[in-house]
């Protein structure tokens, strides 16, 4: 079972609140925009390129977005930003990460990092304290190795949140990403998986 039928058996069809960290062109959020009746969706996508494509598509408008990256502090940090060509005529932007490329290089040598940016940064418990979230059915996080710094100041967050679905790699393909095994010891043991996939995992707060 994929991901999206998954989601049509556990989100709520009414009101349910989705955090997405790493929008890419907004491709998953318009997917289970398509799931829900209704919901209070905060969308994150800091490469500027994205940004541009979400506007152009109005999916900003359709959501609450936010240009900006979550990490694990609130301020400005690098990123990374990726480009060549996977297909014809296309320039790649869904690898761009606020953490230096490292295994990824050699894993995928056409794509490359030959351009970095400035971007603001804030943490999910900040976040989520500043807009009065105190629940959340679920987050999705796609965000190239910073999974486990992002969830590092997230664990007030953590605590109210139902379902957490986020990638990993067990090997660096960003420097100082973590591996799943690491990032599950980092959550304790109050998640348990729902479903693991090759390179994407769900999990579920057996607390809630």
């Amino acid at each position: 079972m994929n991901i999206y039928d998954k989601l049509k058996l556990i989100l709520p069809s009414e009101d349910a609140v989705i955090i997405e960290i790493g929008m890419h062109y907004g491709e998953d959020t318009l997917r289970i925009l398509d799931i829900v009746d209704s919901c209070s969706y905060y969308g994150f996508e800091p490469d500027p390129r994205n940004i541009k494509k979400i506007q152009k598509l109005g999916i900003d408008k359709k959501i609450k977005f936010y240009p900006i990256a979550v990490s694990n502090f609130v301020g400005n940090t690098t990123m990374f930003l990726s480009s060549g060509s996977l297909h014809i005529n296309d320039n790649w932007t869904g690898s761009s990460s606020i953490l230096q490329p490292k295994e990824h290089i050699q894993h995928f040598p056409w794509c490359k990092f030959n351009e970095c940016v400035d971007v603001h940064t804030t943490t999910l418990d900040c976040f989520t304290k500043d807009n009065n979230i105190n629940f959340v059915d679920f987050i999705w996080m796609d965000a190239q190795g910073a999974e486990y710094k992002i969830l590092s100041k997230g664990k007030e967050t953590l605590q109210n949140t139902k379902y957490l679905y986020f990638e990993y790699y067990n090997s660096e393909m960003y420097s100082g990403q973590k591996t799943l095994t690491e990032i599950l010891y980092s959550l304790g043991n109050n998640w348990e998986i729902i479903k693991q996939y090759p390179s994407d995992i769900l999990l579920k707060n057996t607390k809630l």
